[in-house]
C-alpha cells in the first residue's frame, strides 16, 4: 500500500527519492498533540496509515547510523522529542479526490480524518511558526479561551447537576422528616450542638471531608430510621461503604456521649416534671417514672449456644434482647438500661438496670401488672400497679377506677416505645450490630424525645411557645 504525508500540499508519496522515509505520529500524548499542532489541519486525528516523510524534519532531528551498518541498511532514525517544522505551509489546502485513480487505504484516512475531532479545551500546544521561523524557540499556550457565554452556560449545567443530587440542602422539609423522624429546624439544631464538639474523633481515624457535616447526619439517621444498607447510602453519595461506615459508626459514639450521656444522666426531679405535669396525673403528682421493658428480635449467637438459650423469650417466641425504659409523667423518655437476654425476667432487669438508685424518698412509680418489685424498692418508695382479682370475681367500684386512672397513665410508655420502634434499625438486629446495640436502642430513644410532644395538650402548649418565639424574632 503506498504511504502518504499528511501534510496538506506534499506530494512525498509520488517521489522516487530513495532517501525518503516515513514516520508514524508518536503515541506520547503531549508530542502527539505538538505533532497535531504544526500539521495545521483543522480536525485531524492520526489513524493508523497516517504518516509524516522524512522532508519536513531538521537534520539534528535524526539520529546517526552506525558506520559498520551496510549501506543498504543505513535508514534514518527519527528522535523521540522530534517535531516536524519544516517545509509546512501556512494555510491549509483541501485534498482533492482523484476520481478514478483514488486507493481505497485513502478514502479511508480522508474519511476517517474528516469525522474525528481532537479535544483541545485543555491541550497544550506549540506556537504557530513559518519555515523561516522553524528552527527557532517553540513557546507552549492553551488551545483556546472558552468565550462568556460557554461560562455561563457551564455555571448553569454545573448547577442543575448540583440541584439534582441528593444532599440535604436539596431535601425539601417533608423529605427531611420523613428521612430522619426530625423536622428541620430540629435536625439543624443538632447540627449546631455537635459543631460545638467539633472536631469529632473519627471512628476509623481518618476524618471525611467529602462529605459536608449536614450530609454526614442524615446518613446517619436514615441508617436509624430507614435501615438503609451501607451500599445504598454509598450509591447516593458516591463514596464506598468503607466511608459511610465510617460516618455511622462516628455520629453513633458522638451522640450517644453528648445526647444520651450528657443529658440523660439521671431522672428529672420532681419539680421539673411539675412543669409539665398533665391533668391526668393530678391524683398522682408525685409520679417520677413510668417502666416498662420492650424487646428486639436479635440474630442468633451461633458461637454461643448458652447465650441463644438465655436469649430466647418465652413472650415473644424467638431470640430477643430486653430493655427497661423510663418515661416521665409527659411521656419523654428519661431512663433507658443496657439490654439483657429476653429471657430474663422484669424483675431482674429492674434490679439489675439501676433506676432505683435514681429515685428519692415520696417518689411514685408507676407500672404494669409484671412488676412485682415491692420488696426491691428502697425506703419511702411507691409503687402502683393495675388491681388484682386474686381469686375474686371481678373489681369492686374502687378498685375498677384506680385500674382505670393507672393505666391511662401508664399507656404514655406504650407510646413511647411505639415511636422508638419506628426505626427500622431496631426490627432486626444482626450480628454485626449486636457489639453496638445498646448505644444504638439508647440514641433512638434520644431522637423520640427531639420529635414533638406525644400528649396532645402538652403538643399544643409546644406549638404556642414555638410560635411565640418565632413571632418575636
Amino acid at each position: 500500500m503506498p504511504k502518504y504525508c499528511s501534510i496538506y500540499g506534499c506530494n512525498s508519496s509520488s517521489e522516487t527519492n530513495s532517501d525518503l522515509s516515513f514516520f508514524h505520529y508518536p503515541k506520547d500524548g503531549k508530542l502527539l498533540k505538538a505533532w497535531i499542532c504544526r500539521i495545521r489541519r483543522e480536525n485531524f486525528v492520526p489513524s493508523s496509515t497516517s504518516y509524516v516523510c522524512s522532508r519536513h524534519f531538521l537534520e539534528t532531528d535524526f539520529s546517526a547510523a552506525k558506520a559498520d551498518t551496510p549501506a543498504t541498511f543505513r535508514r534514518k532514525r527519527l528522535n523521540k522529542t522530534a517535531i516536524p517544522s519544516l517545509n509546512i505551509r501556512g494555510k491549509e489546502e483541501e485534498i482533492k479526490l482523484r476520481s478514478s485513480r483514488v486507493s481505497r487505504g485513502e478514502i479511508t484516512r480522508n474519511i476517517f480524518e474528516q469525522t474525528e475531532s481532537v479535544e483541545s479545551s485543555s491541550d497544550i500546544l506549540l506556537e504557530n511558526s513559518d519555515e523561516e521561523s522553524a528552527s527557532g524557540p517553540i513557546c507552549l499556550q492553551p488551545s483556546c479561551t472558552p468565550g462568556p457565554s460557554q461560562i455561563n452556560e457551564l455555571v448553569r449545567t454545573t448547577e442543575q447537576m448540583d440541584k439534582s443530587l441528593f444532599k440535604f440542602n436539596n431535601l425539601t422539609d417533608v423529605e427531611i422528616k420523613q428521612y430522619t423522624g426530625l423536622e428541620k429546624k430540629t435536625f439543624e439544631t443538632v447540627i449546631g450542638v455537635i459543631e460545638r464538639f467539633s472536631p469529632l474523633n473519627y471512628w476509623s481515624g481518618k476524618p471525611v471531608t467529602s462529605i459536608c457535616k449536614e450530609d454526614q447526619l442524615l446518613i446517619f439517621l436514615m441508617r436509624l430510621k430507614l435501615d438503609l444498607p451501607y451500599f445504598d447510602l454509598a450509591r447516593r453519595y458516591t463514596v464506598s461503604q468503607t466511608t459511610i461506615q465510617n460516618i455511622v459508626m462516628t455520629f453513633l459514639h458522638a451522640l450517644h456521649e453528648i445526647f444520651f450521656e450528657g443529658m440523660m444522666e439521671s431522672l428529672p426531679s420532681q419539680e421539673k416534671n411539675m412543669c409539665s405535669l398533665p391533668e391526668s396525673f393530678g391524683d398522682l403528682a408525685n409520679c417520677r417514672v413510668i417502666i416498662d421493658c420492650t424487646e428486639l428480635r436479635i440474630e442468633a449467637p451461633r458461637s454461643d449456644l448458652q447465650a441463644s438459650a438465655a436469649a430466647f423469650s418465652n413472650y415473644k417466641h424467638y431470640l430477643t434482647a430486653k430493655y427497661l425504659i423510663g418515661v416521665s409523667p409527659n411521656g419523654a423518655i428519661t431512663f433507658i438500661s443496657n439490654g439483657f437476654p429476653g429471657s430474663t425476667s422484669d424483675k431482674i432487669v429492674t434490679q439489675q438496670s439501676q433506676i432505683l438508685t435514681h429515685l428519692k424518698a415520696g417518689d411514685l412509680i408507676l407500672a404494669d401488672k409484671r412488676f412485682l418489685i415491692h420488696d426491691l424498692l428502697p425506703k419511702n418508695i411507691f409503687l402502683n400497679l393495675p388491681a388484682f382479682l386474686s381469686g375474686k370475681t371481678q373489681f369492686t367500684k374502687e378498685e375498677a377506677i384506680f385500674s382505670r386512672k393507672v393505666a391511662g397513665c401508664r399507656i404514655h410508655v406504650e407510646r413511647a416505645i411505639q415511636r422508638l420502634k419506628t426505626y427500622k434499625i431496631l426490627d432486626y438486629v444482626n450480628t454485626p450490630l449486636r457489639p453496638f446495640i445498646d448505644k444504638i436502642v439508647q440514641v433512638c430513644a434520644v431522637l423520640v424525645n427531639l420529635q414533638s410532644p406525644i400528649i396532645a395538650k402538652i403538643f399544643h402548649n409546644y406549638n404556642k411557645s414555638v410560635l411565640f418565639q418565632t413571632e418575636e424574632q
